[in-house]
């Protein structure tokens, strides 16, 4: 018996919970409704393409780019459907041609992995650079002592969209060897930034953080600069 999960991203560490409590395989299954299952994830941050799917990664202006660079997903496949029933602008928007456009920021390895970055429409645009918040909130949250971690973009005090990364965790715990840590994670992403910290992040009944909420405290001054 195997358990195959669909229906969204698995926390990697529920997916290891859950791998340490099952006998049988677990995978991490990306899909669609309009493309069902494209890729499975076997363990670790790439997934691998399914028999008779197949994915390239376009830049804005829809041109395929190089096996390594970043962009937005474009997927085909045998099980796709065609468009939308009584909404042409929306297969318009969603469809072209044979591929379906679907709006996750990713990019496919060398060996045609595909690693999923994000949602278009969660990048982060700081000074032009396009940030995935996700990967790098993932890699926060598995440092010690922290328990959650959020990327946000608000305006500093002349205006200026500023990433602020906000940390859930103790004020004993973000030490300076934490810091050095963080440090050394986010500077392979971003030059500068604003590191924060909260006793708790602002979260929905499902546990997702409230952005919204998270910005106007950071506006407000909340939570305090740590660093």
């Amino acid at each position: 018996m195997s358990i195959s999960v669909a229906a969204g991203k698995v926390p990697p560490n529920l997916l290891a919970a859950l791998r340490a409590r099952c006998t049988g395989p677990v995978f991490d299954i990306y899909s669609s409704n309009e493309t069902h299952w494209i890729a499975v994830t076997d363990g670790g941050d790439a997934s691998r393409l399914l028999p008779g799917v197949e994915a390239r990664i376009v830049d804005a202006f829809g041109t395929p780019v190089s096996p390594g660079q970043r962009g937005y997903l474009q997927v085909r496949t045998d099980r796709k459907v065609e468009g939308y029933l009584w909404n042409e602008p929306a297969t318009r928007q969603y469809f072209a041609g044979d591929w379906f456009r679907t709006f996750d920021y990713a990019f496919l390895t060398p060996e045609g992995m595909l690693s999923i970055l994000g949602r278009v429409d969660g990048l982060i645009n700081v000074a032009g650079v396009k940030i995935a918040p996700g990967p790098i909130e993932e890699r926060l949250a598995a440092l010690p002592g922290i328990t959650g971690a959020c990327l946000v973009s608000v305006p500093d005090e002349n205006g200026v969209e500023t990433l602020q990364v906000v940390l859930e965790c103790t004020e004993r715990a973000l030490d300076a060897g934490l810091q050095a840590q963080i440090h050394n994670l986010l500077g392979t992403y971003v030059f500068y930034y604003r590191l924060r910290r909260a006793d708790r992040l602002p979260r929905t009944e499902n546990g997702k953080v409230r952005l919204a909420d998270l910005r106007s405290a950071l506006a407000a001054g909340q939570p305090r600069t740590k660093a």
